[in-house]
């Protein structure tokens, strides 16, 4: 993948001549303000190298570099500038991070050498980014696959979840998707101390009371306890454990000062309580109302007709099958739950198969433990689109 190169600086002549120098070596982007430059990083998110002049009206380039920082933390940051007192290098590289510090007026090929080493930086910094995200999603994924066959019920409904959370992360301009992710599939570990009573009452959307909302709120603390052992998890662990916690603040002040991936998610989970299909309908937002004053109102209304428009139909996107299970294969949706022939139940319908699953599942149909034909949903060819969201 090839990423954008971004150079700031108010002298339009010297934008220009850069611009003459390096169209084609890089894939150049202008700006002669800081402002300018934080409304285009917003629009072009394959910024990798960013030079910035230092003196600039209204935003000099050390605030500029500031904002930059909190827009696209991983962005490598250039300083150029005519400022040579030791005092303007030392406060660029302490509160910019500065990865390269070079003074007007510079050779235009020692920059390009800074900018090219700019580049490698930034790809090393997002192949470990992709490679530590790969790793632990891929090991919670293991987790939550054998955990699936312990209680089917709480972790079938963490397909919706995700898929939701796939839906809405980037509208809401949510940058560390994978920890959205991560955190909506280990969820369910807070319902596995939850007594039947309760789960009943979440099912159907009634209010909880006050002793019921802190077991919610205990489980999630145990969650969060258990996750903090995980290296590299801990943010999946604080966000787990601020999900519940609308259900004791009902400020909605206090409620948005909470991450908004918690914010989020404590609509999502009550959504995954009352919904059971994939398909979503005006219906089960309406059982959420009476919640409302434990919900960020902003983030519900933005749930609320995203997913609507956005949410596909199983019967648009999907074909029904009846097979057996030595016939199921990955990423196919369970349209029934799966029971043994003595009632007990190994995965919950809505479920998306796995392989681990389906290789579990293939053991005990061998044992003569499953008999009959599976009803599940398939994805049907020409909607290849929708293939990300299961």
């Amino acid at each position: 993948m090839t990423y954008k190169l971004m150079i700031i600086d108010d002298d339009a002549n010297l934008l220009s001549g850069l611009k003459r120098q390096y169209h084609k070596r890089f894939d150049l982007l202008t700006a002669e303000s800081g402002a300018q430059a934080l409304e285009l990083l917003k629009e072009h998110r394959d910024v990798g190298v960013v030079v910035t002049d230092m003196r600039m009206p209204e935003m000099d380039g050390l605030e500029t570099l500031k904002h930059i920082r909190e827009i696209s933390p991983d962005v490598v940051r250039i300083m150029l500038t005519g400022n040579a007192d030791q005092q303007t290098a030392i406060d660029a590289v302490n509160e910019g991070e500065i990865f390269r510090f070079y003074n007007k007026p510079c050779d235009a090929d020692v920059l390009a050498k800074g900018i090219d080493a700019g580049f490698r930086q930034y790809r090393l910094v997002i192949a470990e980014k992709e490679l530590l995200e790969q790793t632990l999603s891929g090991t919670v994924k293991v987790l939550v696959d054998l955990l699936a066959f312990s209680n089917p019920q709480a972790f079938g409904r963490s397909t919706h979840i995700k898929e939701w959370c796939d839906v809405l992360a980037p509208k809401l301009g949510i940058e560390h998707q994978w920890v959205l992710r991560l955190s909506a599939m280990l969820l369910p570990l807070c319902d596995l101390i939850l007594p039947p009573e309760m789960v009943s009452k979440m099912k159907s959307g009634d209010i909880l009371s006050d002793s019921e909302n802190e077991i919610l709120q205990n489980g999630a603390a145990t969650v969060h306890d258990m996750i903090m052992q995980i290296p590299r998890l801990e943010k999946v662990a604080e966000i787990i454990a601020q999900v519940r916690k609308p259900l004791k603040i009902k400020d909605p002040e206090e409620i948005a000062k909470l991450p908004i991936e918690a914010r989020l998610l404590h609509i999502l989970e009550d959504l995954s309580w009352v919904t059971t299909e994939l398909s979503l309908g005006p219906d089960a937002f309406d059982k959420l109302i009476i919640n409302l004053d434990t919900y960020d109102n902003s983030l519900y209304a933005v749930a609320r007709s995203t997913l609507l428009n956005k949410i596909f139909s199983l019967e648009e996107h999907y074909e029904a099958l009846s097979i057996p299970v030595m016939q199921l294969t990955s990423r196919q949706i369970l349209l029934q739950d799966i029971n043994t022939d003595d009632g007990r139940k190994l995965l919950s319908k809505g479920a998306v198969l796995s392989t681990m699953q389906i290789e579990k599942l293939k053991l005990i149909a061998m044992q003569q433990q499953v008999s009959g034909s599976i009803h599940v949903a398939q994805l049907k060819k020409y909607a290849p689109s929708m293939r990300k969201l299961v």
